[in-house]
């Protein structure tokens, strides 16, 4: 298969009155520098496979044969109102065209084939500029091959008019240009049309590159087709031709088609931090989603670096947009925080983003009694109590031990029994002292399992009968 070639082929000419753009081989070849050197400076060739918005054809393929005549109309924006400069690109040496617009915002293209114009598609783009503002426009112009029927040998037996009737047919492929991205398929249909014709036709194809595969099925057959065409997994971004060929007993006719690859982008994102206890459950959620050209598709999702321990079940894989992850951690899981990656995939294309995963300890529970002593009262004070740790956070060595103070303020005369409980991680422990008027000494021992760097929180509750009040202490483990 060859690839696609489109060489620019006019000049700019005003298109407030008509315009008129003729093509032929001689003014291609001499001016194919001139036409181009100013506008392609500004415009790539990667911008110029798509259409600018507010500028289109009303059809976007143009089929036509040799010595014919086929219109398509053109819908501008205002912003080309009253005027424009433009030129035509990637026309055959031996197809004119002629472009007129009324007063409005529609413009009719004319095309004009010579007789002996070679078949093939070519993909055409109209440039348009006025002022600051320019414009662009793609069309696809497919050639039809002229069919020349066999003439049969006068000492032949006629074929059984069961199976074939003298005439002739012609093929057309129901679209011409298929956007695929590498390593997928698509799928063209094959419409034959007859004229004094009837039976089957086989068909051959011509073109397909290296490492692709491509068939027609069902092949051959006496009505329309298809063609599949599966892509390379390494097969580059560019547009491909490949050349469809029928033949029948008594003629032939063939179409060419247009496979144009194009890489996917896959995305994805942790939207929420994934975060557990060992021998719970948690939630959180990503997102994922192939963009790109005209892709808009499912991506499959995966993790890599999990623990062993920690599984995660994701709601929807493959998904588009977002999605709900359940993590499970074991109850044998180590505490502690773990680089992860999210994969994204979509056929060739691939997207990792690493997160952070933080497993924190289970928590046990450590309760004591304390009786408050009352403090004069403070007149409008409300009867209770308040309760304040010192210092807020505190470090503690693997193995060792650290303290901090639970200081319990009564008011309006408060003296009662207060039951106070502490919640600290699965391994840890705590011990309590009186240190004296309403405060109370608290003890934390971290074990030598915990992991240096991970910060847990000991909560402290309190409570004694409708009255309850509760702080968080911060501990570090260095």
């Amino acid at each position: 298969m060859s690839k696609t070639n489109t060489p620019p082929s006019t000049l700019p000419r005003r298109a407030g009155r008509s315009l008129v753009i003729r093509i032929v081989a001689a003014l291609a070849a001499t001016l194919l520098v001139v036409a181009l050197g100013s506008f392609s400076a500004t415009h790539p060739a990667s911008a110029m496979s798509r259409t600018l918005p507010g500028v289109s054809f009303a059809d976007r393929v143009l089929e036509m044969g040799p010595g014919e005549e086929r219109t398509v109309s053109l819908r501008l924006d205002k912003a080309l109102n009253g005027g424009f400069d433009w030129k035509l690109v990637g026309v055959p040496a031996t197809v004119s065209g002629e472009l007129s617009c009324t007063r409005g915002l529609t413009c009719s293209l004319v095309m004009r084939a010579q007789p002996g114009t070679s078949p093939g598609v070519f993909l055409l783009e109209l440039m348009m500029r006025r002022g600051n503002v320019e414009r662009r426009a793609v069309l696809a112009l497919s050639i039809r091959a002229v069919v020349s029927p066999t003439v049969p040998s006068t000492v032949a037996p006629p074929p059984p008019p069961s199976t074939i009737v003298a005439g002739n047919f012609s093929l057309r492929a129901a679209v011409l240009v298929r956007t695929l991205a590498p390593a997928t398929t698509g799928v063209f249909g094959l419409e034959l049309i007859r004229a004094g014709w009837s039976g089957p036709v086989t068909f051959t194809l011509e073109g397909i590159p290296a490492g692709w595969s491509a068939n027609v099925s069902p092949n051959p057959t006496d009505a329309s087709t298809n063609l599949y065409v599966t892509s390379s997994a390494t097969a580059a971004p560019d547009d491909y031709s490949v050349r469809v060929i029928a033949r029948s007993a008594t003629s032939s006719a063939e179409t060419t088609v247009v496979v144009r690859i194009r890489n996917p982008q896959v995305q994805v994102a942790v939207v929420t931090g994934p975060r557990v206890t060992v021998g719970g459950t948690s939630t959180f959620d990503i997102d994922a989603r192939t963009t790109g050209d005209v892709f808009n598709g499912m991506t499959t999702v995966s993790f890599e670096g999990l623990p062993p321990t920690i599984t995660a079940t994701i709601a929807t894989n493959p998904v588009f947009g977002r999605t709900t992850v359940t993590l499970q951690a074991a109850s044998v899981a180590t505490a502690g925080s773990y680089n992860a990656v999210l994969v994204g995939r979509s056929g060739s294309a691939e997207t990792r983003v690493p997160f952070l995963l933080v497993v924190d300890a289970a928590t046990v529970s450590a309760t004591t009694r304390f009786q408050v002593t009352a403090v004069p009262p403070v007149a409008g004070q409300p009867f209770g109590y308040g309760v304040v740790a010192s210092p807020p956070s505190i470090s503690v060595a693997r193995g060792g031990a650290t303290t901090f103070n639970l200081v319990i303020t009564p008011t309006g005369g408060f003296a009662n029994i207060v039951d106070i409980t502490a919640d600290v991680p699965s391994g840890w422990t705590t011990s309590y002292v009186a240190g004296g008027g309403n405060t109370l000494l608290v003890t934390v021992y971290a074990p030598a399992s915990a992991v240096a760097g991970t910060a847990s929180a000991i909560v402290i509750r309190t409570q004694s009968g409708p009255y309850v009040a509760a702080i968080s202490v911060t501990a570090t483990v260095v």
